[in-house]
């Protein structure tokens, strides 16, 4: 996504720029050669791979892990998430949001976080990406009832069932609940990474569906 990590910034507001995200994954889709395609689309990501879907016949599946697209209640741990952190122990801290095991946190995970969020200006950066009200970057990712009715092929969820920041009962119960095609996967001793937690029990749920 430009903006994020190593990737392309842009010059000007907004920072947190939800329909040019969107466009970016059009844009990728479309120049992948002809064919079906399957997505695999995380937090807010999953928004994009839904609408896409709901606009794109080649997408035959999707796959989600702790998705955005519903309204969610304020939320401290979510507010960390999206202030940028200004110390190794802030990093750590927020890491401990999004992972239920936290001797998985080893000195490694940190130190490479930090080595990108201590590039250059990246932290002021990432400050305007989420500056001001951090209600307001949801408003965009909320997905509305005739847009999930619209995604026709089948949808799996994978989601923490104590998902901190994108609790699973605020976000995948009610989207699954509109979803025709959606299985719903609630991973215990999980949070917001399904794929870094429960990595086998992951791969396992996304071969079986993508086969």
């Amino acid at each position: 996504m430009i903006g994020s990590g190593r990737s392309g910034r842009k010059k000007s507001a907004p920072f947190f720029d939800y329909r040019l995200w969107l466009d970016q994954m059009q844009a990728v889709l479309d120049e992948i050669p002809e064919g079906p395609v399957g997505l695999l689309g995380h937090s807010i990501s999953a928004t994009f791979a839904l609408r896409l879907a709901a606009k794109n016949e080649r997408l035959t599946k999707v796959l989600l892990t702790c998705p955005m697209g519903r309204p969610l209640a304020p939320n401290p741990h979510r507010d960390r998430l999206w202030t940028s952190p200004r110390s190794r122990n802030d990093l750590r801290k927020s890491l401990q949001v999004l992972f239920h095991d936290h001797g998985i946190i080893t000195d490694d995970l940190p130190d490479s976080r930090m080595a990108v969020l201590g590039e250059g200006d990246y932290a002021e950066y990432f400050e305007k990406v989420f500056s001001g009200d951090k209600r307001a970057p949801l408003a965009p990712t909320i997905l509305g009832d005739d847009e999930l009715r619209a995604v026709t092929c089948p949808v799996t969820i994978v989601h923490g069932r104590s998902d901190l920041a994108f609790p699973i009962e605020e976000t995948t119960y009610p989207m699954a609940e509109i979803l025709e095609h959606a299985d719903v996967h609630a991973l215990a001793r999980c949070r917001h990474g399904p794929a870094f937690e429960r990595t086998e029990t992951f791969l396992r749920i996304a071969i079986d569906f993508f086969d």
